[in-house]
């Protein structure tokens, strides 16, 4: 008897080749397991993304210091950065020097624009603590101007960087 209902269902009769479907009510529970599913999963996928800006803004961050310091040695020129509450921008001093309010970026050596970040965009927020307050120079042999702190910020999470005295040596911890 088992036999006979697994030939019927699972495989064709001799003389007719039976066609098999999904059922309405199948189809039905499959799209709300589906729903249900999604609707669970997204917090977690959301939050995910969130620190992956974060991260992201951090690790850009990090670099762009770095290659202003390695700029610096290079030119043997002083060159810094700038940060505001919605991003900053790498600067170099002119005929006022660090010290004038009107700075403008340099300019950007892949993009060739102002070398200005906006972080807004993403809902990003920093706060640097520099002995400048916002802003980190570097001299010609690398050194910053002081040691201090930029906290990224994106919604409860944040990320610190830190910015060495002694070799401008930039680290990340959350």
């Amino acid at each position: 008897m088992l036999q006979h209902h697994f030939t019927r269902f699972f495989l064709a009769d001799e003389g007719a080749a039976r066609q098999h479907a999904f059922t309405l009510v199948e189809i039905i529970i499959v799209v709300l397991l589906m729903g249900i599913l999604a609707t669970v999963s997204m917090p977690a996928i959301g939050a995910a993304a969130a620190d992956m800006k974060l991260r992201a803004a951090a690790r850009k961050l990090t670099a762009d210091l770095n290659y202003i310091r390695n700029l610096a040695v290079t030119e043997g020129a002083e060159y810094g950065i700038v940060c505001s509450a919605t991003g900053y921008k790498a600067i170099k001093p002119v005929d006022g020097g660090m010290d004038d309010p009107s700075l403008e970026a340099i300019i950007h050596p892949l993009t060739r624009k102002a070398w200005v970040v906006d972080l807004a965009v993403d809902q990003i927020t920093l706060a640097a603590d520099f002995s400048d307050e916002s802003k980190v120079t570097f001299d010609s042999t690398g050194a910053p101007s002081s040691a201090g702190t930029v906290v990224i910020t994106l919604g409860k999470t944040a990320v610190t960087l830190e910015v060495e005295a002694s070799t401008g040596r930039v680290s990340a911890s959350q």
